[in-house]
């Protein structure tokens, strides 16, 4: 029993999976239907990435996709805990369209989501 709350203790730090094959994000960026994913920030090194939300596993346990900047169809799959993922109001077609801007755009969606005070 210790090790497998060990194992899930690891499991559930960020930790960058390889990267999808190619044409993988096509399925969810091409999408915008939020049964597919959800737009996200994710917490990591002590900043905020938008991302994908992909699955949530009954534990709560997150599996998201961070795509690449600009090219979105590359990107990492982390394995989160729920604490380090917000839920963003903001169709997936403009987040990967302010992704492949740099982040252009995403501060109306994402300044809501951050007390300023």
């Amino acid at each position: 029993m210790h090790h497998l709350f060990h194992f899930l203790r690891q499991l559930v730090q960020a930790r960058p999976l390889p990267t999808p094959p190619p044409g993988f994000p096509d399925q969810y960026l091409a999408n915008d239907q939020p049964e597919n994913s959800t737009a996200v920030l994710v917490e990591l090194n002590g900043g905020w990435q938008p991302g994908l939300l992909i699955e949530r596993a009954i534990s709560g346990v997150c599996i998201v996709f961070i795509p690449g900047s600009p090219h979105t169809v590359n990107g990492s799959v982390y394995v989160l805990p729920p604490y380090k993922v917000l839920l963003l109001n903001m169709p997936i077609n403009k987040l990967t369209d302010s992704i492949q801007l740099g982040g252009k755009g995403l501060s109306a969606y994402v300044s809501n989501v951050f007390d300023a005070g």
